[in-house]
């Protein structure tokens, strides 16, 4: 009989959280929760950013060890108790027993060494396999979670990946050991719906398979509906409401869960109600365009075209939106766009003046207005800076504004893009409060807050603060492109590992 059996036997429950707290200094992150999840069965942690839910996944595998969190309660996975564990406990329960799929693949993937070692180097931790077992358990992992060509692949390094591949990446490294839970954060965000589809059929294989447990952490209320069996809300770090998912979803008790639901995006209605009226002309020169764009990579008969001869404009005050799936070449495309990487042949102009054979310092009067939002803020942000730092950086590179001086800059930055902080009644706090959490490492904030920090990063160049173009999702009256479901980011800061190899 094997332990999956024996749990299903047994009906202990493979998780058991009571009375939950986890503090980051004088912050409640976490307040009282309590849930259990037995073998098998999905549970969905659903809520807005800042409720709770990552602190509370983190807390099962003893993540928050030496970060200066304090952790109360108890917690329980695999017949582990996880607060009361040596270094020696964690160790053999994460990767093992249990596994933790985070939601910024580039910042948890070690960017020294290839895909395919690391995942081996999972497998060799807890198994004692040779090294060769270990790789062929890598690239039969990958493959198993779609990643095409996967005995080559699995030699690349993470930043040859898409973002949708690295995302898998991290799957396959938490499936290697075939663990009895898995703690997903965000697991699907950076893949596009084909994939995001092909993943959530694993997990669900998975379970019926191995007993395997999932704690699904997301912000999709529909894929927490395809995905789980019971949902548990949260907001301010507390339980909300908690049941199966069709009651939850599709009959909400409490009113926050009513709220929560109305929120989310439907294609046939729309915000904002067009009045019609008259309008200007658009002019007649493009603010950004694109002809016959080409970005080749690898030479000889190796090359590949990444993107292939493609066209496009943007006029002033309007958003250009590019959708595909992952290593569609839409962020190669956006990078040659504001000339982070030069097309191997095509035109570049912006504002009717050629751009795309200018030398660096040439570029530099329109690197203030046109910038790039990268898809993670945790890679894009230095985490040895305060986030008030970073904001400013841009206003002293362009002249903006002394090291003294530029303080006012990036609070105006954090007034137009919504980084204040809510208070449990959803107002701003104060400016000293929003200067205070600015002067603070980006590290401890929600993913929406550091979003919200990478993108001052970008319109604050110019005077009025805001770029002619910019890349990545709407936020002011400039022209935008915005590209779906994955991008690169910048290089990586920092890297962290759930499964017990590093």
């Amino acid at each position: 009989m094997t332990t999956h059996d024996l749990l299903k036997t047994t009906r202990e429950p493979l998780v058991r959280v009571a009375g939950l707290t986890v503090d980051f200094g004088s912050v409640r992150a976490v307040d009282g929760l309590s849930f259990t999840l037995e073998a098998g069965g999905a549970l969905a942690v659903v809520g807005e950013s800042g409720s709770g839910k990552s602190a509370s996944a983190y807390a099962l595998l003893g993540l928050h060890r030496g970060t200066g969190a304090r952790v109360g309660g108890t917690v329980e996975v695999a017949g582990t108790d996880v607060n009361a564990a040596d270094d020696a406990g964690l160790r053999a329960l994460r990767g093992a027993k249990a596994a933790m799929v985070f939601q910024d693949p580039l910042s948890s993937l070690d960017p020294y060494y290839p895909v395919g070692d690391q995942i081996a180097e999972v497998h060799r931790v807890h198994h004692r396999v040779s090294r060769k077992a270990a790789r062929a358990r890598a690239v039969e992992v990958l493959d198993r979670v779609g990643i095409p060509d996967a005995a080559r692949r699995s030699r690349l390094r993470p930043h040859e990946f898409s973002g949708g591949m690295r995302q898998r990446a991290l799957i396959a490294m938490a499936l290697a050991c075939e663990p009895q839970l898995i703690v997903a954060d965000e697991p699907t965000t950076a893949l596009d719906v084909t994939v995001q589809a092909q993943i959530l059929d694993l997990l669900h294989t998975l379970r019926q398979e191995t007993g395997m447990g999932l704690l699904l952490v997301t912000h999709d209320v529909g894929v927490a509906a395809e995905s789980v069996d019971d949902v548990l809300v949260m907001r301010d770090g507390r339980e909300v409401e908690r049941g199966p998912v069709a009651r939850v979803l599709g009959s909400p008790r409490e009113a926050y869960t009513k709220e929560l639901l109305a929120a989310v995006p439907r294609v046939e209605t729309r915000r904002v109600v067009p009045v019609p009226s008259p309008r200007a002309e658009e002019a007649s020169v493009p603010l950004l365009e694109a002809v016959g764009l080409r970005r080749e990579f690898g030479r000889g008969n190796g090359k590949v075209a990444a993107v292939g001869g493609v066209s496009l404009t943007v006029h002033a005050g309007r958003t250009l939106g590019i959708v595909g799936e992952s290593g569609s070449g839409k962020t190669t495309l956006g990078r040659m766009l504001v000339r982070l990487l030069d097309p191997t042949a095509g035109r570049l102009r912006y504002g009717g003046t050629e751009i795309g054979s200018l030398s660096e310092k040439e570029l530099r009067p329109f690197r203030r207005e046109l910038q790039m939002v990268f898809q993670d803020p945790v890679a894009s942000l230095n985490p040895r800076r305060s986030v008030g730092e970073s904001v400013a950086d841009p206003l002293r590179a362009a002249g903006r504004a002394t090291r003294g001086a530029s303080g006012t800059g990036w609070a105006h930055s954090w007034s137009a893009s919504g980084s204040t902080r809510r208070t449990s009644s959803a107002t701003r706090t104060s400016s000293a409060a929003d200067s205070a959490s600015a002067s603070g490492s980006p590290a401890p904030w929600p993913p929406s807050r550091r979003s919200s920090s990478a993108t001052n990063r970008s319109p604050r160049s110019t005077s009025p603060p805001r770029p002619r173009w910019s890349r990545s999702s709407p936020n002011s009256s400039a022209s935008w492109v915005s590209a779906w479901s994955s991008s690169p980011t910048t290089s990586p800061w920092s890297g962290r590992s759930a499964t017990g190899s590093r």
